[in-house]
Protein backbone atom coordinates (compact mmCIF):
# COMPACT_ATOMS: atom_id res chain seq x y z
CA UNK A 1 0.00 0.00 0.00
CA UNK A 2 1.07 3.29 -0.83
CA UNK A 3 0.00 6.94 0.36
CA UNK A 4 0.56 10.12 -0.66
CA UNK A 5 -0.46 13.17 1.49
CA UNK A 6 -0.53 17.08 0.70
CA UNK A 7 -1.66 19.97 3.08
CA UNK A 8 -4.73 22.05 2.59
CA UNK A 9 -3.63 25.16 2.65
CA UNK A 10 -4.79 28.62 1.94
CA UNK A 11 -3.05 31.25 3.18
CA UNK A 12 -1.32 30.22 5.62
CA UNK A 13 -4.20 28.75 7.01
CA UNK A 14 -4.44 24.51 7.21
CA UNK A 15 -7.58 23.18 6.64
CA UNK A 16 -6.45 19.33 6.49
CA UNK A 17 -4.43 17.05 4.66
CA UNK A 18 -5.49 15.77 1.11
CA UNK A 19 -4.47 11.66 1.18
CA UNK A 20 -4.39 9.52 -1.57
CA UNK A 21 -3.68 5.70 -1.56
CA UNK A 22 -3.18 3.17 -3.92
CA UNK A 23 -1.42 -0.03 -4.49
CA UNK A 24 2.62 -0.91 -5.24
CA UNK A 25 4.33 0.89 -7.67
CA UNK A 26 4.29 1.39 -10.53
CA UNK A 27 0.30 2.77 -9.54
CA UNK A 28 1.55 5.84 -8.31
CA UNK A 29 4.42 7.67 -10.56
CA UNK A 30 6.28 10.71 -8.69
CA UNK A 31 4.60 13.61 -10.40
CA UNK A 32 1.55 12.24 -8.28
CA UNK A 33 2.35 14.61 -5.56
CA UNK A 34 2.60 17.54 -7.65
CA UNK A 35 -1.17 16.83 -8.39
CA UNK A 36 -1.85 16.16 -5.76
CA UNK A 37 -0.60 19.28 -3.97
CA UNK A 38 -2.50 21.20 -6.92
CA UNK A 39 -6.00 19.55 -5.45
CA UNK A 40 -5.37 19.89 -2.07
CA UNK A 41 -4.91 23.67 -2.80
CA UNK A 42 -8.11 23.60 -4.67
CA UNK A 43 -10.08 22.02 -1.99
CA UNK A 44 -8.59 24.29 0.54
CA UNK A 45 -10.20 27.10 -1.91
CA UNK A 46 -13.17 25.52 -1.99
CA UNK A 47 -13.35 24.82 1.98
CA UNK A 48 -12.28 28.70 2.71
CA UNK A 49 -15.34 29.65 0.25
CA UNK A 50 -18.19 27.65 2.19
CA UNK A 51 -16.34 28.83 6.13
CA UNK A 52 -16.66 32.37 4.39
CA UNK A 53 -20.07 32.09 3.17
CA UNK A 54 -21.18 30.69 6.45
CA UNK A 55 -19.79 33.43 8.29
CA UNK A 56 -21.55 36.36 5.89
CA UNK A 57 -24.87 33.97 7.17
CA UNK A 58 -24.21 33.91 10.34
CA UNK A 59 -23.40 37.81 10.28
CA UNK A 60 -26.72 38.00 8.57
CA UNK A 61 -28.79 35.92 10.63
CA UNK A 62 -27.35 38.34 13.46
CA UNK A 63 -28.56 41.50 11.98
CA UNK A 64 -31.86 40.02 11.01
CA UNK A 65 -32.71 39.00 14.78
CA UNK A 66 -31.32 42.51 15.72
CA UNK A 67 -33.31 44.19 13.38
CA UNK A 68 -36.28 42.52 14.49
CA UNK A 69 -35.88 43.24 18.11
CA UNK A 70 -35.54 46.66 17.36
CA UNK A 71 -39.06 46.54 15.48
CA UNK A 72 -40.26 44.43 18.54
CA UNK A 73 -38.84 46.78 21.60
CA UNK A 74 -40.09 50.14 19.31
CA UNK A 75 -43.77 48.43 18.76
CA UNK A 76 -43.64 47.51 22.50
CA UNK A 77 -42.88 51.16 23.45
CA UNK A 78 -45.71 52.90 20.86
CA UNK A 79 -48.37 50.31 22.16
CA UNK A 80 -47.81 51.21 25.70
CA UNK A 81 -47.00 54.60 24.89
CA UNK A 82 -50.18 55.27 22.83
CA UNK A 83 -52.60 54.41 25.80
CA UNK A 84 -50.79 55.69 28.79
CA UNK A 85 -50.74 59.21 26.73
CA UNK A 86 -54.39 58.72 26.51
CA UNK A 87 -54.70 57.56 29.82
CA UNK A 88 -52.95 60.28 31.64
CA UNK A 89 -54.79 63.13 28.92
CA UNK A 90 -57.86 61.93 30.51
CA UNK A 91 -56.90 61.56 34.19
CA UNK A 92 -55.38 65.39 34.15
CA UNK A 93 -58.94 66.01 32.93
CA UNK A 94 -60.71 64.62 35.40
CA UNK A 95 -58.88 66.26 37.51
CA UNK A 96 -59.31 69.14 36.61
CA UNK A 97 -62.97 69.00 36.38
CA UNK A 98 -63.07 67.66 40.34
CA UNK A 99 -61.00 70.84 41.22
CA UNK A 100 -63.65 72.84 39.53
CA UNK A 101 -66.71 70.92 41.33
CA UNK A 102 -67.97 70.07 37.31
CA UNK A 103 -69.24 66.79 36.45
CA UNK A 104 -67.66 64.01 35.92
CA UNK A 105 -67.28 62.76 32.02
CA UNK A 106 -68.03 59.50 32.01
CA UNK A 107 -66.79 59.09 28.23
CA UNK A 108 -62.96 59.87 30.00
CA UNK A 109 -63.92 56.98 32.63
CA UNK A 110 -64.96 54.65 30.12
CA UNK A 111 -61.69 55.91 27.73
CA UNK A 112 -59.36 55.03 30.70
CA UNK A 113 -60.99 51.90 31.01
CA UNK A 114 -60.69 50.92 27.62
CA UNK A 115 -57.37 51.79 27.39
CA UNK A 116 -56.27 50.03 30.64
CA UNK A 117 -57.76 47.18 29.15
CA UNK A 118 -55.64 47.03 26.54
CA UNK A 119 -52.37 47.64 28.13
CA UNK A 120 -53.29 44.60 30.12
CA UNK A 121 -53.97 42.78 26.80
CA UNK A 122 -50.92 43.45 25.88
CA UNK A 123 -48.12 42.76 29.13
CA UNK A 124 -50.21 39.07 29.19
CA UNK A 125 -49.57 38.74 25.31
CA UNK A 126 -46.42 39.33 26.22
CA UNK A 127 -45.82 37.59 29.41
CA UNK A 128 -47.95 34.69 27.64
CA UNK A 129 -45.13 34.01 24.92
CA UNK A 130 -42.54 34.35 27.38
CA UNK A 131 -44.40 31.83 29.41
CA UNK A 132 -44.81 29.39 26.17
CA UNK A 133 -41.14 29.36 25.29
CA UNK A 134 -40.53 27.98 28.67
CA UNK A 135 -42.74 25.68 28.46
CA UNK A 136 -44.50 26.49 31.83
CA UNK A 137 -48.03 26.13 30.85
CA UNK A 138 -50.21 24.18 32.88
CA UNK A 139 -53.81 23.97 32.53
CA UNK A 140 -56.96 21.52 33.20
CA UNK A 141 -59.47 20.88 29.99
CA UNK A 142 -63.03 19.87 31.39
CA UNK A 143 -66.39 20.04 29.56
CA UNK A 144 -67.23 23.60 28.89
CA UNK A 145 -70.56 25.45 27.30
CA UNK A 146 -68.84 27.46 24.83
CA UNK A 147 -71.93 29.45 23.71
CA UNK A 148 -72.09 30.54 27.43
CA UNK A 149 -68.30 32.04 27.14
CA UNK A 150 -68.61 33.21 23.99
CA UNK A 151 -71.38 35.43 25.38
CA UNK A 152 -69.52 36.18 28.65
CA UNK A 153 -66.80 37.71 26.89
CA UNK A 154 -68.78 39.33 24.57
CA UNK A 155 -70.22 41.15 27.65
CA UNK A 156 -67.29 42.16 29.12
CA UNK A 157 -64.99 43.24 25.73
CA UNK A 158 -65.52 47.32 25.35
CA UNK A 159 -66.53 47.68 21.81
CA UNK A 160 -66.94 50.91 21.58
CA UNK A 161 -69.28 51.77 18.36
CA UNK A 162 -69.40 48.35 17.53
CA UNK A 163 -72.44 46.24 17.72
CA UNK A 164 -71.43 42.71 19.06
CA UNK A 165 -73.94 39.79 18.00
CA UNK A 166 -73.76 36.49 19.06
CA UNK A 167 -75.44 33.70 17.22
CA UNK A 168 -76.40 30.33 18.58
CA UNK A 169 -79.42 29.13 21.15
CA UNK A 170 -78.43 25.68 22.34
CA UNK A 171 -75.37 25.23 24.41
CA UNK A 172 -72.37 23.58 22.62
CA UNK A 173 -69.91 21.32 24.58
CA UNK A 174 -66.79 20.96 24.27
CA UNK A 175 -63.45 19.77 26.49
CA UNK A 176 -61.71 23.20 26.85
CA UNK A 177 -59.22 24.67 29.69
CA UNK A 178 -62.31 27.74 29.73
CA UNK A 179 -59.17 30.83 30.68
CA UNK A 180 -57.25 29.83 27.77
CA UNK A 181 -60.55 29.40 25.71
CA UNK A 182 -61.40 32.75 26.80
CA UNK A 183 -58.02 34.59 25.84
CA UNK A 184 -58.41 33.41 22.37
CA UNK A 185 -62.42 34.74 21.92
CA UNK A 186 -61.42 37.96 23.69
CA UNK A 187 -58.18 38.53 21.22
CA UNK A 188 -60.45 37.72 18.15
CA UNK A 189 -62.93 39.99 19.08
CA UNK A 190 -60.78 42.88 20.23
CA UNK A 191 -58.64 42.43 17.07
CA UNK A 192 -62.61 42.47 15.20
CA UNK A 193 -62.66 45.96 16.67
CA UNK A 194 -59.19 47.17 15.76
CA UNK A 195 -59.31 46.53 12.27
CA UNK A 196 -63.17 47.91 12.01
CA UNK A 197 -62.34 51.69 12.72
CA UNK A 198 -65.52 53.02 11.24
CA UNK A 199 -67.26 50.60 13.66
CA UNK A 200 -70.27 48.35 12.34
CA UNK A 201 -71.51 45.14 13.61
CA UNK A 202 -69.20 42.07 14.50
CA UNK A 203 -71.02 38.67 14.78
CA UNK A 204 -69.43 35.45 16.90
CA UNK A 205 -71.54 32.03 15.79
CA UNK A 206 -71.30 29.14 17.85
CA UNK A 207 -72.09 25.77 16.05
CA UNK A 208 -72.01 22.02 17.14
CA UNK A 209 -70.91 20.23 14.12
CA UNK A 210 -70.81 16.31 15.08
CA UNK A 211 -67.33 16.20 15.59
CA UNK A 212 -65.73 20.22 16.06
CA UNK A 213 -67.24 22.90 18.00
CA UNK A 214 -67.03 26.01 15.58
CA UNK A 215 -66.40 29.46 16.47
CA UNK A 216 -66.35 31.90 14.12
CA UNK A 217 -65.87 36.24 14.67
CA UNK A 218 -66.86 38.03 11.54
CA UNK A 219 -66.36 41.34 10.95
CA UNK A 220 -67.33 44.16 8.54
CA UNK A 221 -63.65 46.12 8.77
CA UNK A 222 -60.50 46.62 6.32
CA UNK A 223 -60.23 42.97 5.44
CA UNK A 224 -56.86 41.25 5.40
CA UNK A 225 -54.30 41.91 2.15
CA UNK A 226 -53.91 38.51 0.39
CA UNK A 227 -50.12 38.34 0.73
CA UNK A 228 -50.71 38.49 4.63
CA UNK A 229 -53.22 35.76 4.79
CA UNK A 230 -50.82 32.84 4.91
CA UNK A 231 -48.33 34.09 7.70
CA UNK A 232 -50.78 36.63 9.69
CA UNK A 233 -50.69 33.29 12.55
CA UNK A 234 -47.30 33.61 12.71
CA UNK A 235 -45.56 34.91 15.84
CA UNK A 236 -44.21 38.93 15.09
CA UNK A 237 -46.14 38.83 11.93
CA UNK A 238 -48.03 42.42 11.67
CA UNK A 239 -48.76 42.39 8.11
CA UNK A 240 -48.42 45.00 5.26
CA UNK A 241 -51.91 47.04 7.34
CA UNK A 242 -49.28 47.78 10.49
CA UNK A 243 -47.59 50.97 8.85
CA UNK A 244 -51.00 52.88 9.95
CA UNK A 245 -50.09 53.49 13.33
CA UNK A 246 -54.27 53.15 14.20
CA UNK A 247 -53.56 49.22 13.35
CA UNK A 248 -50.01 48.79 15.47
CA UNK A 249 -49.19 45.48 17.28
CA UNK A 250 -46.90 43.33 18.36
CA UNK A 251 -48.21 40.29 16.41
CA UNK A 252 -48.42 38.10 19.05
CA UNK A 253 -52.52 38.06 19.57
CA UNK A 254 -53.30 35.73 16.36
CA UNK A 255 -50.35 33.80 16.77
CA UNK A 256 -51.49 33.06 20.40
CA UNK A 257 -55.11 32.13 19.18
CA UNK A 258 -53.36 29.74 17.30
CA UNK A 259 -50.90 28.05 19.85
CA UNK A 260 -53.91 27.63 22.50
CA UNK A 261 -56.32 26.34 19.66
CA UNK A 262 -53.46 23.73 18.57
CA UNK A 263 -52.91 22.69 22.12
CA UNK A 264 -56.54 21.93 22.44
CA UNK A 265 -55.80 19.43 19.04
CA UNK A 266 -58.02 22.18 17.23
CA UNK A 267 -57.36 24.59 13.99
CA UNK A 268 -58.19 28.61 13.20
CA UNK A 269 -58.46 29.42 10.30
CA UNK A 270 -59.19 33.12 8.08
CA UNK A 271 -61.44 34.20 5.21
CA UNK A 272 -61.07 37.64 4.30
CA UNK A 273 -61.73 40.03 1.61
CA UNK A 274 -60.14 43.57 1.36
CA UNK A 275 -62.44 45.84 2.22
CA UNK A 276 -65.25 43.86 3.35
CA UNK A 277 -63.85 42.65 6.75
CA UNK A 278 -62.72 38.80 7.69
CA UNK A 279 -64.16 35.74 9.23
CA UNK A 280 -62.06 34.13 11.94
CA UNK A 281 -62.99 30.46 12.67
CA UNK A 282 -61.98 28.13 15.38
CA UNK A 283 -62.14 24.91 15.34
CA UNK A 284 -62.32 22.83 18.81
CA UNK A 285 -62.47 18.71 18.42
CA UNK A 286 -65.64 17.70 20.54
CA UNK A 287 -64.85 13.87 20.13
CA UNK A 288 -63.71 13.27 23.60
CA UNK A 289 -66.58 15.57 24.72
CA UNK A 290 -68.71 12.72 25.76
CA UNK A 291 -65.45 10.47 27.70
CA UNK A 292 -64.85 13.50 29.52
CA UNK A 293 -68.28 14.35 30.96
CA UNK A 294 -68.20 12.09 33.75
CA UNK A 295 -64.25 12.74 34.59
CA UNK A 296 -62.94 15.87 36.48
CA UNK A 297 -60.74 16.64 33.67
CA UNK A 298 -57.31 15.99 33.14
CA UNK A 299 -53.60 18.35 33.08
CA UNK A 300 -52.18 19.65 30.29
CA UNK A 301 -48.55 21.11 30.26
CA UNK A 302 -46.59 22.14 28.36
CA UNK A 303 -46.50 24.94 24.82
CA UNK A 304 -47.61 24.82 21.61
CA UNK A 305 -45.69 24.95 18.84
Amino acid sequence: MVMLAAPMTLDGERFGVLTAYGGLPPFIHDDDLGLLEVMANQVAVLLRDRQLFAEVSEARAREETLRMMDDFFAAVAHDLKTPLTTILGQGQRLQRQLRRDQPIDPNAIESIVQQSVHMRRLVEDLLDDARERGGQYTGERVPTDLLALVRDVAAQAPTGRHEVVVEGSTAVEAPVDAERMRQVLTNLLENAVKYSPEGGRITISVTDTGDCADIAVTDQGIGIPPADVDTIFERFSRGSREPDRRFSGLGLGLYTCRRIVEEHGGRIEVASQLGAGSTFTVHIPMATAARMSGEAGYAQTGGGD
